[in-house]
C-alpha cells in the first residue's frame, strides 16, 4: 500500500504547486493579464487542486 502513499504524497505535491502559482498571479499579478483574466486563472487552480486533493483522498482510502 506504500505505493498509494507514494501516490498520494505526490498529487498533494503537485496541489502545492499550482496553489503556489496561483497564489503569485492573484497577489502579485506577475503577468500582463488583466484583473479578470487572472481571477479565472486562479478559480481554474482550485478547481485543479480540488481535484487533485479528490484524487489523493481515494488513493488513501485504497491502502
Amino acid at each position: 500500500m506504500e505505493e498509494y502513499d507514494e501516490l498520494a504524497s505526490r498529487l498533494l505535491a503537485l496541489a502545492g504547486a499550482i496553489m503556489e502559482d496561483a497564489s503569485t498571479i492573484a497577489i502579485l499579478g506577475g503577468t500582463e493579464a488583466s484583473l479578470s483574466e487572472r481571477a479565472t486563472l486562479v478559480a481554474s487552480a482550485a478547481t485543479d487542486v480540488q481535484l487533485l486533493g479528490y484524487a489523493a483522498d481515494i488513493a488513501l482510502r485504497r491502502r
